[in-house]
């Protein structure tokens, strides 16, 4: 159901002297199916393992105008939030509203409880083009020192040879003159990065590329979202926790720094 061939470049460019090398993992990410028949009306649940996991991570890469309400969270277009120390029993189910919770979009259902402290990232998708049904997309991290990446193709229509190029930045101190780094990661794996500061981006939509700081045990999500053709939902990334603040401040430290 997801593209397995699109890929991105993720670029480093690290305040310390020397640029690190990216230690790429693939893993199979969990996807589901349609939910609802986009009327609000339950056509089946979804039964997944979400194992080792108490904070749950949902992001919405659903196109529409207003915003998904999701237990405690109310999520516009291209955003996520996370709910620590969530519960999350057998049987429990997860429900996506939309119009202030008056309209049933779908509902995911837990299928086995957390055993150990995790990480679950649950994506809410559309289903096509065509209608407006929804579908799911969730991958669970595992616990790790390293600083985890998980990269899910959301975008409409999936295209087995799609390919969503990325914006590569150098290094800050490599800025005059020194070659670039920058690495080609394929969508709907698992990458483990050394701790520094990145850049992300899609060259194909002209927008800047988003700004990424990983720390060691972090676990982040990028999403690639959009229906091809719309001018209101067009190809753009979720890159979540959203580094930018953090990433300038650091930035404009350095060059008071220097100068």
């Amino acid at each position: 159901m997801m593209s397995t061939s699109a890929m991105i470049r993720f670029a480093l460019f690290g305040l310390a002297g020397t640029a690190t090398a990216l230690n790429v993992k693939n893993v199979a990410l969990r996807t589901t199916k349609i939910v609802t028949d986009g009327q609000g009306k339950e056509s089946s649940y979804i039964a997944t393992s979400l194992k080792f996991t108490t904070t749950l991570r949902v992001c919405n890469a659903y196109p529409f105008a207003e915003a998904t309400q999701v237990l405690s969270l109310n999520l516009p277009y291209k955003t996520c939030g996370e709910i620590a120390n969530t519960a999350l029993g057998q049987g429990q189910q997860i429900d996506f509203y939309a119009n202030e919770k008056k309209v049933l979009l779908g509902s995911f259902e837990v299928q086995d409880t957390p055993r150990e402290d995790s990480t679950l990232l649950l994506v809410l998708q559309p289903l096509d083009s065509e209608s407006t049904g929804v579908s799911f997309q969730s991958h669970a991290y595992a616990n790790s020192g390293d600083a985890q990446v998980a990269l899910l193709d959301a975008f409409i229509p999936q295209n087995e040879k799609a390919v969503a190029h990325v914006d590569s930045l150098v290094d800050i101190k490599d800025a005059y003159g020194a070659h670039p780094r920058d690495e080609k990661l394929r969508l709907n794996s698992v990458v483990a990065v050394n701790s520094g500061y990145y850049s992300v981006g899609l060259l194909s939509t002209g927008s800047s590329a988003k700004a990424l700081h990983a720390l060691d045990g972090e676990k982040i999500s990028i999403i690639r979202v959009g229906v091809a053709g719309s001018k209101n939902y067009g190809e753009d990334l979720i890159v979540f926790p959203d580094s930018s603040r953090s990433i300038f401040s650091t930035m404009v430290s350095w060059v008071r720094s220097i100068v």
